[in-house]
């Protein structure tokens, strides 16, 4: 009984591992390559400035779900692709604070001043949730001791394990014959 809880545990660690790997994997190549990771319609975002705290910390990650900007109002926190001036090309989550048309004008919680409108197709997502401590977990992932930490380390101790059970299955077989 022991011996099946024991087996039953390793497949089980064995699964929790891939499922590190692969996430992690997904993750970084998905950074890598300039986009934010999504998994069934929600996309991630690692918040970088303290421009919509409190509401939202620097450094948490948060959930954003694509939206028709029709469905948008003000007062909704939206991810968008920024289009002017120091914003060009940056992914700011901030406040709708004014709809004109097709023009969205948006303002982080601690700002004085309004950014720049961005036209609606330059919208990602509106924001749904942030999850805790998932940030922080993100800049560990992000970093090279991250990656060695979460990647190389565990891959060692899964090798040095497959090692020891071979040479167990070795002596075992070895003693087997040997008793014959």
């Amino acid at each position: 009984m022991l011996k099946l809880i024991s087996k039953i545990l390793k497949i089980a660690s064995y699964c929790l591992f891939g499922l590190i790997v692969s996430m992690s994997l997904f993750v970084v190549t998905l950074r890598f390559l300039g986009e934010s990771p999504s998994i069934f319609g929600y996309s991630f975002y690692y918040v970088l400035t303290e421009s919509m705290e409190p509401e939202i910390m620097a450094g948490e990650m948060i959930i954003g779900k694509s939206a028709d900007p029709k469905d948008l109002k003000v007062g909704d926190i939206i991810t968008y692709i920024g289009e002017s001036d120091s914003l060009k090309d940056k992914i700011i989550t901030h406040k709708i604070v004014e709809i004109d048309g097709d023009s969205f004008t948006t303002q982080g919680v601690a700002n004085d001043l309004p950014d720049p409108p961005i036209d609606s197709s330059r919208i990602l997502s509106r924001y749904v949730t942030t999850i805790p401590l998932a940030g922080k977990i993100f800049t560990i992932i992000n970093s090279r001791f991250g990656f060695i930490f979460l990647i190389a380390i565990p891959l060692c101790v899964l090798i040095v394990n497959e090692i020891s059970t071979i040479v167990k299955a070795f002596k075992e077989d070895k003693e087997e014959h040997l008793s014959e």
